[in-house]
């Protein structure tokens, strides 16, 4: 009873441990969706621009998944000193 009553109340967050499991899964997509990117310039013949877009997004990709979830993670972790620094307060519990 206490689990189900710790799990409704949405004191603690679970957000960033979620965040850590779709960063991963955007890693993989970002950088497959690049790949196909490249494999179809080459295949269709569309040239150097083709294949150059598709390496720009094999290095880029990564690098703008990683800033849009640390920025996520960042946020998080700042509600949870605010939460912390709440509670040593004295006004952790709501009235």
């Amino acid at each position: 009873m206490n689990f189900i009553k710790k799990g409704l109340s949405l004191e603690k967050t679970v957000a960033p441990k979620i965040l850590q499991y779709l960063y991963i899964l955007s890693l993989i997509g970002g950088i497959t969706y690049s790949i196909l990117i490249l494999i179809v310039a080459i295949t269709n013949g569309f040239g150097m621009m083709g294949v150059l877009l598709g390496l720009i997004g094999m290095i880029f990709t990564p690098l703008v998944i990683r800033v849009i979830f640390e920025l996520w993670i960042v946020l998080f972790k700042i509600l949870e000193e605010l939460q912390k620094l709440n509670k040593s307060k004295g006004k952790g519990k709501r009235k």
